[in-house]
């Protein structure tokens, strides 16, 4: 329970953070791309449902003339996967960086004895994060997914960090 509302006041204060005005000049991350990187479960479901560290392939399209992106997540755990279709809203922080926050739902597939860092049950997601244009190519991203009542044994909330790197196109 603490845990919830910890990360709901962290949420919601950077949120607050990143919707302060914007200079007419930064107009944040306009591209789209694709990236790989590593999802890491920061909780565990109790009854051997650990967390765990995975591969994780992410992308965003960006709705052109919009605030909104839409964005997929793929989380390759030992024997399942968490498929993540999501709807952010943008923030510009500085040229070519956005704050994005946003939901989605984890589809979970694969061994039902496994655990993925977005645990091992279907679930409503929120996530937040940060992404950077480190060149005309070159995009850094890395966000926070929390996954509600991700773990089936206990019903108890997934938390995952992911970070990648990623091609625009």
């Amino acid at each position: 329970m603490k845990f919830k509302i910890i990360a709901t006041l962290a949420l919601t204060m950077t949120g607050i953070i990143a919707s302060a005005k914007v200079g007419a000049a930064d107009t944040g991350l306009q591209s789209q791309y694709i990236g790989i990187g590593l999802s890491a479960g920061l909780k565990d479901g109790g009854r051997n449902e650990g967390a765990t560290t995975s591969f994780a392939v992410q992308g965003r399209y960006n709705l052109r003339q919009s605030p909104l992106s839409i964005r997929g997540s793929v989380a390759f755990a030992d024997g399942r996967t968490s498929i993540l279709p999501m709807v952010t809203y943008d923030f510009p922080l500085a040229e070519n960086t956005n704050f994005y926050l946003g939901g989605g739902y984890s589809i979970i597939t694969g061994d039902g004895n496994k655990v993925t860092p977005l645990g091992n049950q279907n679930a409503p997601v929120i996530t937040a994060g940060l992404e950077k244009a480190m060149s005309k190519n070159l995009v850094i991203f890395g966000d926070l997914k929390w996954g509600l009542d991700g773990y089936r044994s206990d019903n108890s909330d997934a938390v995952a960090l992911q970070a990648g790197v990623g091609l625009n196109f």
